[in-house]
């Protein structure tokens, strides 16, 4: 036996220990007298069983791999998730994007057929989960509502659930296309990323085309009207931080408030950007948590889904692949496509 390496021990004054496990997330409180007896592992003691019951005293030599590899054997097997390149193509030049240097490539008009139907031939689950990625993803909505076509009317036929999501950079938004992702796209969440004001967006986004950040701020309040709660991903780094913590205050004015989008941050892990210290980023959200506390968009612990990761990429989880427009099938979005087409 042996006290669980990821145990987080808390001295509560002259009372005893509080232990949280960060592995299980169990939270165990002992008593001074106890403690003692915790940590020279006495089997005597009367709480013994339940400091193993609770995972702060454990037998397993590596915890991470035993608990990972058994979470991974009961991941549910019944569901297949896809994420569709519609293109690489984006009207935005995000500076830290992965994407960078890509060949721009789009799924062809004589494609969809192709690719739907290698889709259908490929389920034999009963939930099939789309997510619509890009480049844009907006660029190419025909792609979209022809897939989309076929992939619900095959599901519909065969009873199978069929649901989709999409990351954009809403610039390209409006009415009719967000009719479209409550009435054909059948979209249950959409990701939106904003980088800051309107100045420092506008600089970081450095679109191609006519998009700016007022737009794309009007565009976010006509989405609210059709798909539930859209989430709102602001990227940060030590750059541009204080920018994206008056952006939270920005979206509160601007009645785009807890009821209406769900807000969380995300570090941006360029070179160039964040100090990777964990001291600097614990610095970094200790502003940010108190930014959105004060606002109403962090009200309770459920904000950050405690819970052991099933996976750290979707790579990892055996349900999940990339289908690119040239037709290659990979298991990471960071993959990158060759320049040949289908």
């Amino acid at each position: 036996m042996k006290i669980s390496e990821y145990n987080i021990v808390k001295k509560i004054k002259n009372k005893g220990y509080l232990i949280f496990n960060t592995l299980f997330l169990s939270l165990v409180f002992i008593d001074k007298k106890d403690y003692k007896d915790f940590i020279s592992l006495n089997s005597k003691n009367k709480n013994f069983e339940t400091w193993i019951n609770q995972h702060i005293i454990t037998n397993v030599i590596d915890e991470y791999s035993n608990t990972y590899n058994n979470i991974y054997a009961s991941m549910p097997r019944d569901k297949q998730i896809l994420t569709i390149y519609t293109t690489t193509a984006c009207n935005a030049r995000c500076s830290y994007c992965f994407e960078k240097g890509i060949k721009p490539l789009t799924i062809k008009k004589e494609d969809c057929k192709k690719l739907s139907t290698a889709i259908i031939n490929s389920i034999n689950e009963k939930n099939l989960h789309i997510t619509w990625f890009g480049g844009e993803p907006l660029l190419n909505t025909y792609a979209i509502d022809e897939i989309s076509k076929q992939l619900k009317s095959h599901c519909l036929k065969n009873d199978i659930k069929y649901t989709s999501s999409i990351i954009t950079n809403a610039s390209l938004l409006n009415t009719e296309i967000a009719q479209k992702m409550k009435d054909d796209w059948n979209i249950v969440s959409v990701q939106i990323t904003l980088d800051g004001c309107e100045k420092k967006y506008n600089k970081i986004k450095n679109y191609a085309d006519s998009s700016n950040f007022k737009k794309v701020k009007n565009n976010i309040k006509i989405l609210t009207k059709y798909i539930k709660k859209p989430t709102i991903r602001i990227n940060f780094d030590k750059n541009n931080l204080k920018d994206t913590l008056k952006l939270v205050k920005y979206l509160y004015n601007e009645n785009l408030k807890s009821d209406k989008i769900h807000v969380y941050f995300a570090p941006i892990t360029t070179k160039k950007g964040n100090d990777r210290s964990k001291k600097e980023l614990n610095k970094q959200y200790k502003k940010i948590f108190k930014t959105l506390i004060k606002y109403g968009y962090l009200k309770d612990f459920n904000y950050f889904h405690f819970h052991f990761a099933r996976e750290h990429c979707q790579a990892e989880n055996p349900i999940c692949y990339c289908l690119f427009p040239n037709g290659n099938v990979a298991k990471c979005q960071r993959e990158k496509p060759t320049s040949s087409q289908i």
